[in-house]
């Protein structure tokens, strides 16, 4: 089941409209709660954002961060066609 929670966080439920002072920099967000065993659709704040990559080392965090940056420049099909080419290439290695 999937609820829309509006312009709430999706973890930390705090106000994300414009005028709250979370409106900046906030996305559209899904998280499925296991315990109630529902979806929910909202926002991620930044504060959310910034607290969730200041806990990765620095492995996930380069990994994150370049993940998003992909995401945010291209398209999906266009990620997926480069991370192909990027496995033929490394398996013919070049």
């Amino acid at each position: 089941m999937k609820i829309d929670i509006g312009n709430q966080c999706v973890h930390c439920r705090q106000d994300t409209s414009f005028g709250s002072g979370r409106f900046v920099n906030r996305y559209p967000a899904e998280i499925f709660d296991e315990e109630n065993g529902i979806t929910l659709d909202g926002y991620c704040c930044d504060v959310c954002e910034q607290e969730y990559i200041n806990s990765l080392d620095k492995e996930e965090k380069a990994r994150y961060l370049e993940e998003e940056w992909l995401t945010a420049c291209l398209n999906e099909p266009l990620i997926k066609f480069i991370n192909k080419l990027a496995l033929v290439l490394e398996r013919l290695s070049i």
